[in-house]
Order: C-alpha cells, then sequence, then structure tokens
C-alpha cells in the first residue's frame, strides 16, 4: 500500500475504501462539500465534534477512536493510525453490502445554525437502545424538519440499513401514509396483501431509521407506526409533528426557538454573536448583501429584530430578505408596527405561532395585487410545480397575469421574497414549492377570498388534461419523460382525485384522471394505490359506457399484476361492454388479456390460439402496432413449437415495438429472448441478450426491472465459470437490492454474495452464512424453489469443505421436495440445475456406491423443515468454528 502522507489523505482513502463520494460523506457528517475538501486536502482541521461524526460516518472502530481523534487534532501523526483501507474492504464485495451507508435525505444548501444542543439529544435519545419512537414537536416554521434530516445525517452510519425520510407534507389523505412510506424505501405494491403488511414484511429485520416529516395532518395513521414498530423490533422512527403522537414508548422532544439576546443593555456585536437567532439573521442578511456587517452601532437594532421575531427560524428567513428593500432600522420599525397591529390567528395559539402567521401575513401584504393573487393561487397545488403547469392553472387573460412571462416574473419576485422556494426539477428544470405552513396560510387567504373553489376545479381540470396528454405516450418513444413527470407531478394527481366537488364534470374528472394514470401506476409500482383508484371511478361510472370498460381492463391488468383470480371477470365485463359499442380495439385488447390471464394460470384451451388470431386480424385493420407485436408474442407462447419457433415470433414482435418506439415492451422480449438462449444452453447469447434488456431497463429508469436484469445476469456468469464477471455483477445487485430494499431480490442478491465468497474467495465460512441468511429471507417470504437454490448453496459449501455425505444428502432432500411440487431438476433454473450436478458429481468421486445411496436415501426422507433446520446448525457451527 501507498505511504501516508496526511491526515487528510487517510480520509480520502477511507472514504473511497467505503464506497463514499465527498458529497455523500459530507451529507452524514453534516457539514458544507467545501468543508470537507479542505479537510481532505489539510487546509483545514476539523474541530471535536465534527471529528466525531466523521469517526462514525467511516464506521472506525471504537478501539481506533481516540488516535483518530488525536490525528485529527493533529496531536499524534499520522502514521499512529491503522491502515485506512480495512483489509476485508479490499478482499471482500461483503463489506459494500454491510458497510455502504444508505440514505434519501434531502441535501441542505446551508449549514445548520444554532441547533448543535439539539442535534446531539436527538441523536443519544435515537442511539439508546430502549428508544424507538422519538418525536420532534413545535410550532410550523420553528425549524423541526431541519434539525431532523441534521441528526438523521449523523444517524446513517449507525444503521446497517440507512436512513429513510418520507415527507407527507403534500400527502392530503391519510390512507397514502403507507404508499409513502413505501415509495421512500424502495417498496413496490406487487402483492395482494395489504400494504401495511407488505411493510412490516419488508422492515421485520431492517436495522433502519424511518424519518417521517409532517405528520401531524395524517395523525389518524398513528397505529401504522406503532404496527411498524411491533413488528420490526430494530426500526426507529423519528417523527415531526406540531403535536405528539400519544403512542406507547414515544419519547417527545419539544423543538423552541433559537435563543435571543436577553433585554436590557446595548449589547456589543461579539456578545450578541452569541444568540443563534442573531447567528441566522446575519447568516441569511449576508446571503442578500454580502457586504453586511455587525457592528456595535448596528448591534441594538439587529438585537430587537431578532427579539420581535422570537427566534423562529422561518420568520427569521423571511424578515432577512427584507434586508433588499430596509436597512435594519427601517426593517425594525416596519416589523414593529406589523407586530403590534396583527395579532395573528386565534387567541388560543401559541404566541410564537401567532409571530410566525404575522410574518407571514406582513411579507404578504408587501406584496402587489398581482403577486398576492398568484401566492394565493399556489396554494392548490400540492408538492410544487414548474412553469408550464403553473400557467395552465394560474393564468388568466383577465387579469394582469396571462402568460408565462408574466408568471415567470411574478414566481421570482415570490422566490426573492422566500415564500416559495426554487428547486431543479427533471433535467435542471426550475421547479417550484411552498413550504408547509406557508401554503396554509395561503390556502386560508384563498378560502376567504372566495377563490377556493374555482381554483381547485382548474387546478383538477388541468392535470386531467396532463394526464390525458400523458397516457399514449406512455407507448410511445417519449414513455420515459413521461413516466418521470408524471412521477414528479404524482401528489398534484393525488391532490386532484381528492377534489370532493360532487357535480357530473368532477366525478368524470376523476374517473378519467384515474384511467390515463393506470400504467403509470403498474409500471412504477404503485398498484395498490392505482386500484384503488380504479374501484372509487368504477363506482362512480356504473354505466355500461366505453369508459367504464376502459376502467374494467385498466383494473384487469392490475389485478393480473397481483390477485390474478379477480381478473378474468373483470376483463369479461370488458370484453361484453366493448362488443355492445363496437369498440373493436377495447375486444381486442380484452381478448388479449384473458388469454394472458388464461396463459399465466395454466387454464390455456383450444381456443386461445383463435382469439389472439381474431386479436391480430383486429389490430392490423386498425393499425395498432403495439396491439399486433402484444398478439404475435403470445401466438409464440400458445404456439408448441419449440426454442427456434419461440424466438422468431419474438423476433417479428421486437421488429413492431422497435418501429413503435416501445421501449418497454421491447424490454420484455429482449429479457424473453435472454431465457430461452440460457434454458437452450446457449449462455453467450443469453448475455448479449440480458445485457441489451439492462440497457432498455436503464433508458426506462425502471430498477426493479434492471435490478432482476443483473441477477439473471450474474447467474449465467456463475453457470459459464466466469466468477470474476459474475462478482462484478454481484456488487451491482448487492447496492441495487440495499437501496430498493427488494427482499425476494435481496435474498438472491445474498446467494451471489455467498457464491462469490465460495468460488472466488474460497472462505466457505462467510458463503454458508450468507446462504443460511437467504433461506431464512425466503422462508419469510414462503417460496420455496428460492429456499431450494439456497440448499444446493449449502450443499456446494459442503462439497468443496470435504464433507461429500452432507452434500448429497441435501441434493437429495432438495430432489425429493422438488418432484412432490411437479418440478424436478431438469426444470430448475439453469445455474442451479448445475450447481446441483456439479456438487453430486463431486460427491460421487468422493464416496462409494454404498456410502453415496446410502445419504441419498436419507436425504430423501427429510422435510422441509428438518432440511432447513439441518443446514443452519451446519452455518451455524462453521461460523462458530
Amino acid at each position: 500500500m501507498e505511504p501516508l502522507h496526511s491526515f487528510g489523505d487517510w480520509i480520502r482513502r477511507r472514504r473511497k475504501a467505503l464506497d463514499l463520494t465527498q458529497r455523500e460523506l459530507a451529507n452524514q457528517v453534516g457539514c458544507a462539500l467545501g468543508t470537507l475538501k479542505k479537510i481532505e486536502s489539510d487546509e483545514r482541521r476539523p474541530s471535536k465534534q465534527m471529528a466525531e461524526r466523521i469517526a462514525r460516518c467511516l464506521a472506525i472502530p471504537a478501539s481506533e477512536q481516540a488516535a483518530f481523534l488525536q490525528a485529527a487534532r493533529a496531536a499524534v501523526t499520522v502514521d499512529q493510525l491503522p491502515a485506512p483501507v480495512p483489509e476485508s474492504a479490499m478482499t471482500s464485495t461483503i463489506q459494500r453490502f454491510l458497510l455502504r451507508p444508505k440514505h434519501n435525505l434531502p441535501a441542505q444548501p446551508t449549514p445548520l445554525i444554532g441547533r448543535e444542543h439539539d442535534v446531539a439529544l436527538v441523536y443519544s435519545l435515537i442511539r439508546d437502545p430502549d428508544t424507538h419512537l422519538v418525536t420532534l414537536t413545535g410550532p410550523g416554521g420553528v425549524g423541526k424538519t431541519r434539525l431532523a434530516i441534521q441528526a438523521a445525517s449523523e444517524l446513517v452510519a449507525h444503521f446497517a440499513d440507512g436512513v429513510a425520510f418520507v415527507p407527507l407534507a403534500s400527502i392530503a389523505d391519510p390512507n397514502l401514509v403507507a404508499s409513502q412510506i413505501a415509495y421512500a424505501i424502495g417498496v413496490q405494491q406487487r402483492t395482494d396483501q395489504p400494504l401495511a403488511v407488505i411493510l412490516q414484511n419488508v422492515l421485520r429485520e431492517q436495522h433502519l431509521l424511518l424519518v417521517l416529516d409532517n405528520f401531524e395532518h395524517v395523525l389518524a395513521v398513528a397505529t401504522l407506526v406503532a404496527d411498524l414498530l411491533a413488528a420490526a423490533p430494530k426500526l426507529t422512527i423519528l417523527i415531526t409533528s406540531r403535536e405528539v403522537i400519544h403512542l406507547r414508548g414515544e419519547k417527545e422532544l419539544t423543538v423552541s426557538p433559537l435563543n435571543v439576546p436577553s433585554a436590557g443593555d446595548a449589547p456589543s456585536a461579539v456578545t450578541l454573536l452569541q444568540s443563534a437567532a442573531v447567528q441566522l439573521f446575519v447568516a441569511r442578511v449576508r446571503d442578500i448583501r454580502p457586504s453586511f456587517v455587525l457592528t456595535n452601532s448596528n448591534a441594538s437594532t439587529v438585537a430587537a429584530i431578532s427579539m420581535r421575531l422570537e427566534g423562529l427560524p422561518l420568520t427569521i428567513e423571511l424578515a432577512a430578505r427584507r434586508i433588499k428593500l430596509f436597512e435594519p432600522d427601517v426593517l425594525l420599525e416596519r416589523l414593529s408596527s406589523r407586530l403590534a397591529l396583527l395579532t395573528g390567528g386565534p387567541r388560543d395559539l401559541p404566541m410564537r405561532q401567532q409571530t410566525l402567521r404575522n410574518t407571514i401575513a406582513w411579507s404578504y401584504d408587501l406584496l402587489s395585487s398581482a403577486e398576492q393573487r398568484l401566492y394565493r393561487q399556489l396554494s392548490v397545488f400540492a408538492g410544487g410545480w414548474d412553469l408550464h403547469t403553473v400557467t395552465a392553472v394560474c393564468a388568466d387573460t383577465d387579469t394582469q397575469t396571462n402568460g408565462i412571462a408574466d408568471i415567470e416574473a411574478l414566481l421570482a419576485a415570490l422566490t426573492d421574497k422566500s415564500l416559495v422556494r426554487l428547486s431543479n426539477g427533471p433535467g435542471d428544470a426550475p421547479r417550484w414549492m411552498m413550504l408547509e405552513i406557508v401554503r396554509e396560510h395561503a390556502l386560508e387567504l384563498l378560502t376567504s377570498h372566495d377563490e377556493r373553489t374555482i381554483m381547485q376545479r382548474r387546478h383538477a381540470m388541468s392535470f386531467l388534461q396532463l394526464a390525458e396528454q400523458a397516457e399514449p405516450a406512455l407507448w410511445e418513444p417519449q414513455q420515459v419523460e413521461w413516466l418521470r413527470r408524471l412521477q414528479i407531478e404524482h401528489d398534484n394527481f393525488r391532490a386532484a382525485l381528492a377534489w370532493d366537488a360532487d357535480d357530473h364534470a368532477a366525478r368524470q374528472c376523476r374517473a378519467r384522471i384515474s384511467l390515463a394514470l393506470a400504467w403509470f401506476w403498474l409500471w412504477r409500482g404503485y398498484r395498490h394505490e392505482g386500484a384503488a383508484y380504479l374501484r372509487a371511478a368504477l363506482v362512480i361510472e356504473h354505466e355500461p359506457t366505453v369508459l367504464r370498460a376502459k376502467l374494467l381492463h385498466a383494473l384487469g391488468h392490475h389485478a393480473l399484476d397481483g390477485n390474478s383470480i379477480l381478473a378474468p371477470a373483470l376483463f369479461e365485463e370488458n370484453l361484453t361492454i366493448s362488443r355492445i359499442h363496437g369498440d373493436v380495439k377495447g375486444e381486442a385488447d380484452a381478448l388479449v388479456s384473458l388469454v394472458s390471464y388464461r396463459t399465466q394460470t395454466d387454464r390455456s384451451d383450444e381456443t386461445d390460439t383463435i382469439d389472439i388470431q381474431k386479436s391480430l386480424v383486429i389490430y392490423q385493420q386498425i393499425g395498432d402496432t403495439i396491439g399486433m407485436a402484444t398478439a404475435i408474442r403470445q401466438l409464440g407462447i400458445l404456439e408448441e413449437g419449440g426454442y427456434r419457433e419461440s424466438e422468431e415470433r419474438c423476433a417479428e414482435s421486437l421488429e413492431l415495438l422497435v418501429r413503435a418506439g416501445h421501449v418497454r415492451g421491447q424490454t420484455s422480449i429482449w429479457w424473453t429472448f435472454g431465457r430461452l438462449a440460457h434454458f437452450a444452453n446457449e449462455p453467450e447469447r443469453a448475455i448479449t441478450m440480458l445485457q441489451e434488456t439492462i440497457v432498455l431497463y436503464r433508458q426506462l429508469e425502471d430498477e426493479s426491472g434492471e435490478l432482476w436484469a443483473l441477477l439473471f445476469l450474474a447467474d449465467v456468469h456463475f453457470d459459464t465459470g466466469a466468477i470474476a464477471t459474475a462478482a462484478e455483477y454481484a456488487n451491482e445487485v448487492v447496492d441495487l437490492a440495499r437501496r430498493m430494499n427488494n427482499r425476494k431480490a435481496l435474498g438472491f442478491a445474498l446467494q451471489n454474495l455467498a457464491k462469490v465468497e465460495l468460488l472466488h474467495n474460497h472462505a466457505l465460512e462467510r458463503a454458508s452464512l450468507l446462504f443460511a441468511q437467504s433461506v431464512t429471507l425466503f422462508q419469510e417470504l414462503d417460496w420455496e424453489a428460492a429456499i431450494w437454490q439456497g440448499i444446493v448453496g449449502h450443499a456446494r459449501v459442503a462439497a468443496a469443505a470435504g464433507n461429500p455425505s452432507k452434500a448429497v444428502r441435501w441434493c437429495a432432500a432438495v430432489e425429493a421436495l422438488g418432484r412432490e411440487k411437479k418440478l424436478p431438476p431438469p426444470d430448475w433454473p439453469p445455474e442451479q440445475y448445475h450447481s446441483y450436478q456439479r456438487t453430486l458429481a463431486t460427491a460421487h468421486a468422493a464416496l462409494d456406491p454404498v456410502a453415496f445411496q446410502r445419504a441419498w436415501d436419507d436425504g430423501r426422507a427429510l422435510s422441509l423443515e428438518d432440511l432447513i433446520a439441518e443446514t443452519r446448525e451446519s452455518a451455524s457451527y462453521t461460523a462458530a468454528a
């Protein structure tokens, strides 16, 4: 290893060994990116507190932390530290799996000021092994969210499965909280279990910190929090809320305003800067006016401003923005008169909250009439808006805001005044949002000005137009861009679907939005949520209309992806209504869907081919290219020709899909090509096909599809003996499986790691433990075929460890169980079958025929439960040894 040159060099090498970028480490430590760069380049030394955080984030063992802290302060030389790269990190893929922190915390553009004690308190509470629920309470604008993000960023390294941040401010329906959590931790709703149960199963073994932000308006689902904590003993939840949740074991921490100067003698600039409220005010003023300096001459004025604002970070930020217009003394005069005149909302509100309302109201009153009108209108948006959507909803030819230029200018003004916040949307396009407390104020004004009804209608109708514009594009070359756009506007679609107007136009609007978003929900993992909206739409559209037929077809595919038992009745009614209205495309779609259901559930009969051929003729007559491709692919499945015949049908289907630019359809064809080649023992062709599949999944930004394709590709390479290449894919699989918390894929990722340890690193103990972990995971998921695959892995380890009798015994048990389930070894996935064959060949060579047969007969008598217990005990014994 190269010699170390400095402390910064040690930090840089350790960070890289853990596969962290500078930005990732800076976010976890809670410092600016520039600060970390200076530390790594030895331009500055970290403080004691920052060095402690760096030690935690770099997973430095407790026994080495004292020396690290001394080196950080230059008390000892860097050669007193151990090697920055642990030996295991260089040799084992497990280190990436176990050490790399994971989080989705939003990046913070500025350092947190004045909350060091609060961060330390949250940190110590959450680190307490007896604490699993912490709630940060306080009024809006006090800084609960910012404090939670900072504390969570410092805790990432302490949670093996990282931190998941779940923003709830834009959620109007408490029933969507589970969906938001699922999205944050990467769980897709692919089964018919209630989502709450799915989350419990996923989180059961997770050592995770879950941050639920802005919980006060979804308190109705507090029982979900209780259920998750009861099911997942290693889960910790950090909540921000304006009120306590009232659950057993909850630790409440009231977030107080920043400390303000004491009233009394005129303070000096030096003493004044001991106040966190003043520090924040000065920092934000310097963002606007870099030349501003706190001096003894303006200290009293700044102190008075800070006291008037009572230490609330949001009010401080709003007031500091006014430094563009007013000198501090004028700002104080305006602020003082404003607060003296207004008492805010209800008298029973805390004075701090009245102050916050007053500060927002003061900012509002300083707006022009056009700015005020747009400010009120923006409250109908949930989760933000871009220039196109805000223009569609808010532009009006009868007012001053009659086009994009006017809207953009008004948004710039509101951004300058900190009433809206600007960020980057897809492709770095500008996107704005309101803090929830500001949005509440704007919504109150919208209601009091009798504008709420019309604006909600315009919002819903505008997003109906967007959804129906997107629907056909999801089948065209621009589908990736449209899926991305629908994702970012999902909260706005939810708001439109929650619109409670009960006239015919409103009901139709909700039903049509549900239909237009059906495939988006299915492809992006919102099947449960989408199915609920579609069922609600069917209640509205109860007459046998064309719209009802299309809703039935969409809901049928949601059922086909989960509880397929419900699908045929939906498709049958869809078919009947389509025929009544002479909708030939609807008829063809229904027929293909019915045949697809029967094929997937082994219910095919001789009429299926006739139905598909009839559908193909219809698609050809109306020029539906994607329909033709779907029907031709289905014919390839139905016609019992062989590998080459199926491949020819797939090639014909692929040509049509390429012509149509339907990338998702092409992906499924390439996947089918790969499987056909793999099962035909043509690994090179399979690899080529699967690599193309991965390229297409990445174009689609479909990480779930990419994950399964990578798993499949790793299996092909393991099967061909290309272990080093398989190990590279195993690394990618581990990263994706961890980030998405996909338990099924995670089980196979563990098996991939086990095979790397067995075949590449020759580490039999670690391989045995990893196979055991995968079996436990698949046992929880009740997936027998995957359990067998893990058992075959155990047998392979036993053979390599010189225990051929155990290897034979376990292979025989798996073979017997497979035949019992009508899935004998030749029908297993090729990599599993070849592992099974190689293990038996090794055992045959090591055992005489009598011993082999005895072990085989003993193994065939084992039940699945006894087999799992036996391999688990063997893994534990190996680890102990």
